[in-house]
Order: C-alpha cells, then structure tokens, then sequence
C-alpha cells in the first residue's frame, strides 16, 4: 500500500515539472525553412502551416515562357540562331566578282565544221547577281572568255546549293545560258556567225572573313552546243582567190554546220552579301 502511494506521488510530481516545457514546445509555432530560391518567383508561395515539428511543404510553381512575337519572331529568332552558330546572319541578296582560267575543246570534227581552232586556253573574268533564301541561291551569270583566237561572251542564270559550316561553306551549282564566240581570227575571221548554249555545274568552298564578304575558289565543267550560219558565196569565192581557202573549204562553209565543245575553269571569286 505505502508503495503505491509513494509511486502515485512520483508520477504526479513528473507530470507538474513536465508540464510547462510541453505547453512551450505545443504553443510556440514553428517557422518553415525559407529557401533562397522562394524570393525570386513573382507571386508568393501560400501561408505554410506548422503542427508542431511537422512542417508543409511550399508549392511548386511553375512560369510560363512565351515565344517571340513582333520583332522577336521566327525571323528575329532564326537570324539570332544562325548568327550563333556561322557568325553570320541570314542574308537576302549578293553580287559577286569571278575571275581565273579557262579551256575551251571543240569536240569530234567540230573545229573545222564551225572553222574555229580545236583547243584553247585563256582567261575568264565575270561576275554573278542574285537572291539567297536560306541555303539556296538564284542568280544571273555573266562571264567573257578571253581565248587565244577568239572572245567567248557568256549569259545564263544558275540555281545553287550551300551548305554552311561556320565560316567555311561549301557550294553546288547548275546553270546554263547562251554562249557566242565572236571576233574570231583566222582566214574566215568575222565572216563566221558561230552561236549556241551551254551546261554548266560547279563545285566550289567560300569562306567568310566577315559576316558580309566572303573569298573563294571554284572549278566547273560546261558542255556547249554551236551552230554556225552559212558563209556568204562572195566571201568564199575571195578567200578562194586569195589561196586562204580549198575547194572543200568552200564547200564545206557554204553550208550551215553544228559542233560541239567541252570548257573547264578554275576560278576564285569575292562576294558581298546582304
């Protein structure tokens, strides 16, 4: 019995000591850990609720990003991106500067049907204007062949591909155009009216020193096509006078002819780009 009463008076005398502590650490609210990353969201995370050691959890916001519009479009964007990526941008329009070497081969009988000579090197100077949208270009060519015994004037239009990689791009292209060899030498000389059209692909590698201009070298390979108007009778007849032409010479001129020839250049360009 003293036991039990001695046990009961323990126990009370635990409980009366223990009891303030308990009602602090019940009644004292308890602050959630702020984290740094809380403060830079525009809009404030909800009231957090604290029972005793339990603490909820701040909500998980989530910002919306929208895409460009305006001036910051898929233009602005694309450019901003390319730009990144080649140090350039996007460009809309070039002119460029050609000039180099080139051989012209009349092919089969060609040269003596057309009564030019068989082989011949020379230079080319020309240049190219056109449009560019993304990786392809549309242009107009002009070039002039400058050839031992005569001039080849060349027009045509070519559509090209390229690819870039940084400041180096390399560059595919097909054209063809009209092609007339004109203040020929020779005995016939400017009795000759020789005209027709060309085939051209290109291969070639630009580089960009600056966003705007670039420097290259390109070879490419043509195949035309020649026809060649009748000699006038009189004209003929002169020549053969004179000992410059044969019987079959004259035969043969007083005929319209046709022929074939193969030309290879070796080029460096400079361009400008916009």
């Amino acid at each position: 019995m003293i036991s039990r009463v001695v046990f009961a008076a323990v126990s009370l005398a635990s409980v009366a000591i223990a009891a303030p502590a308990y009602a602090q650490v019940a009644t004292t609210p308890v602050t959630a850990p702020q984290s740094s990353w809380a403060a830079s969201y525009t809009v404030n995370p909800f009231t957090q609720i604290a029972y005793g050691p339990l603490v909820a959890p701040a909500p998980f916001l989530v910002t919306t990003v929208k895409e460009g519009t305006g001036a910051r479009g898929f233009d602005a964007e694309f450019d901003a991106s390319k730009q990144k990526d080649t140090h350039r941008g996007i460009s809309w329009f070039y002119v460029e500067a050609v000039g180099g070497l080139d051989q012209v081969s009349l092919l089969g009988t060609s040269a003596y049907t057309l009564g030019l000579a068989g082989s011949q090197t020379g230079a080319v100077v020309g240049g190219e204007i056109g449009l560019r949208a993304l990786y392809f270009t549309l242009g107009f060519r002009g070039q002039v062949d400058v050839l031992g015994t005569m001039q080849m004037p060349q027009l045509g239009g070519e559509i090209g591909l390229h690819l870039p990689f940084g400041v180096v791009e390399p560059r595919f292209a097909l054209g063809g155009g009209y092609a007339a060899p004109m203040h020929i030498t020779g005995s016939l000389g400017s009795a000759l009216s020789v005209h027709g059209g060309y085939g051209r692909a290109t291969a070639g590698l630009d580089v960009y020193p600056h966003r705007y201009v670039s420097l290259g070298v390109e070879t490419s390979a043509d195949v035309m096509g020649f026809s060649r108007a009748a000699v006038g009778t009189s004209t003929l007849e002169t020549l053969r006078s004179q000992g410059l032409l044969s019987d079959a010479d004259v035969a043969t001129y007083g005929a319209s002819g046709s022929g074939f020839a193969a030309a290879f250049e070796l080029t460096a360009s400079i361009g400008l780009h916009f």
